[in-house]
C-alpha cells in the first residue's frame, strides 16, 4: 500500500486533514471565550523607547458563575510586566486595573493571561507594530496610496 501524503492547500478549514486545528481554529476559541480579559490604550501609534505605556485592564465574565482567585499575567515582549490576583463576578464587565509601564525598547507584542488554579482560562494579544495608516500625514498616504496603485 502507497502512502499518499497531502500537499499544501489554500483552503477556509479550521482544521487540517487529519483533524488537527489550524492557527485559526485557536484563534475562533479566543474570541469565543465567554472570558475575555482586554486593554484599552491608543491603537495605531507608533510607541518608541521611553515613553510611558499606559492602559486601563478590563475583563468581562459572560458567564452566569462567578470565577474567583483569577491570576492576570501581562506580558511585554515575554517580559511579564504587571500580575495580579481577582474575582471575577458572574455576568459582568469592569475595570479591573490600570497598567503603567516606562518602555525601554520599541514594544512588539502584549499578551494576556488569566489563570485559574494554574490552567489557563483566557488569554487576549496585541499587535503594538501596528500602525493606523489613515491617521498618517498626507505625504505618507500619498505615498501609500501610490505603492497600492503600483501593486495592482
Amino acid at each position: 500500500m502507497a502512502i499518499q501524503y497531502q500537499r499544501p492547500a489554500i483552503s477556509w478549514a479550521i482544521v487540517d486533514y487529519f483533524g488537527r486545528p489550524k492557527l485559526a481554529y485557536r484563534r475562533l476559541v479566543d474570541w469565543y471565550n465567554p472570558i475575555l480579559v482586554c486593554l484599552t490604550f491608543p491603537l495605531g501609534r507608533r510607541w518608541q523607547a521611553g515613553e510611558p505605556f499606559a492602559a486601563e485592564i478590563w475583563v468581562i465574565n459572560d458567564t452566569l458563575q462567578p470565577v474567583p482567585n483569577c491570576h492576570l499575567v501581562i506580558q511585554l515582549d515575554h517580559q511579564p510586566i504587571h500580575s495580579q490576583t481577582l474575582t471575577l463576578s458572574a455576568h459582568s464587565a469592569g475595570l479591573v486595573g490600570l497598567l503603567n509601564h516606562q518602555l525601554t525598547t520599541a514594544p512588539q507584542q502584549l499578551d494576556l493571561s488569566l489563570y485559574q488554579q494554574e490552567q489557563l482560562i483566557a488569554q487576549n494579544q496585541y499587535d503594538l507594530t501596528w500602525q493606523d495608516l489613515t491617521r498618517s500625514s498626507l505625504a505618507g498616504r500619498w505615498r501609500r496610496w501610490i505603492a497600492d496603485w503600483v501593486m495592482r
